[in-house]
């Protein structure tokens, strides 16, 4: 301010300016200019070392397609893709994708507009991707780790300078209010402006450079519906890294991811990113076991009728069942509509 500018010059035995210049200060990752002082324009973000001095890639690996990547890393990164693909619950395909993913943001410092889920149980490798990976790679400045209850908070001023988000112990259910929760997340996940709140300062509409990663214990943090857009889901890991490979040896591999960064960096900023991949969610088993596991009775009685599943209603069609009004009045609704639809009754005894 003003203020604190006229106290700063008098502090230092200097005189304030009568005219204070105006300079624009912005968060701008995908910008590599840091100061324009023609434009007087300064740029928030400051590369770590491995953006601002990109390392080399692999020999004849240059432009390699970041959605094959799983080889290339098993061959130059060999403890990074151990412990990746041990956090990806062994899905090799999901592996590839998530690395098509994480180079789209390290290439172009963007939005995605889609998330990532992992879900397993503790000690499956997901400190080890923060602390050891993404900080490296994008600045701990950039990387944001959280729990459920920071996404409740009035504040956010935290989402103006992230690249990275990952959150732990996530399940929405148990959040405060669980529906307002999951139209926040839409939005942060998917739009490309939020509204910043910090204490003692009028809210603001910023850029948003977000890209999420949700880390759970359960077996349904959240509840994935049809035809679901903005979540990744990677294969369940029921089994923790260091149970697996045993103590000793995890930790050792552990140690010695920090001397293949510099080449998974090298990797990832010169493949060949396919856009669509990155910016579209995978379909695949993991997310259709994960809907399935999710789903509450309602979901699967919709599901049931969507998908012409007339096996679901042998119960209801069963007028041998004992039942009391409600359930006859469901039968009776079920029927009707079998009628109308299929034009006869399926009648199981």
């Amino acid at each position: 301010s003003r203020q604190e500018i006229g106290d700063f010059m008098r502090d230092h035995s200097g005189f304030p300016p009568e005219v204070v210049p105006q300079w624009n200060l912005r968060f701008e990752p995908a910008r590599h200019e840091v100061l324009n002082a023609e434009k007087r324009f300064v740029n928030l973000f400051n590369p770590p070392p491995l953006l601002k001095h990109p390392p080399p890639c692999p020999e004849g690996l240059e432009k390699h397609p970041a959605l094959h990547m799983l080889e290339p890393l098993r061959q130059h990164c060999p403890n990074i893709s151990t412990v990746l693909l041990h956090l990806m619950g062994d899905g090799e395909r999901e592996l590839n994708y998530f690395c098509n993913w994480l180079a789209f943001i390290l290439q172009h410092r963007k939005k995605t507009r889609t998330a990532w889920l992992f879900h397993g149980t503790y000690g499956t490798g997901k400190g080890v991707l923060q602390e050891k990976i993404l900080n490296p790679l994008f600045s701990e400045k950039y990387v944001h780790y959280m729990q459920l209850s920071n996404l409740e908070d009035e504040f956010n001023g935290w989402c103006e300078q992230t690249l990275i988000a990952m959150v732990d112990e996530f399940k929405l259910s148990d959040a405060r209010n669980s529906n307002k929760l999951e139209n926040k997340l839409k939005n942060w996940i998917h739009e490309s402006t939020i509204s910043i709140r910090q204490m003692r300062v009028n809210q603001y509409i910023a850029k948003n450079y977000i890209n999420f990663l949700f880390f759970s214990n359960e077996h349904d943090p959240i509840k994935i519906r049809d035809k679901e857009r903005r979540f990744n889901i990677a294969p369940k890991q029921p089994i923790p890294l260091e149970e697996r490979f045993g103590v000793d040896p995890a930790r050792a591999m552990v140690d010695a991811i920090a001397p293949e960064l510099k080449t998974l960096a090298g990797l990832l900023l010169h493949a060949t990113v396919d856009i669509t991949a990155a910016t579209k969610c995978l379909d695949n088993q993991a997310k259709r076991d994960l809907a399935e596991a999710s789903a509450d009775t309602v979901d699967v009685f919709v599901r049931a009728i969507k998908n012409g599943d007339l096996r679901f209603f042998e119960v209801l069609l069963d007028d041998s069942v004992d039942d009391n009004k409600y359930q006859e009045a469901a039968r009776n609704r079920v029927k009707s509509w079998l009628k109308q639809y299929t034009g006869c009754l399926l009648y199981t005894s």
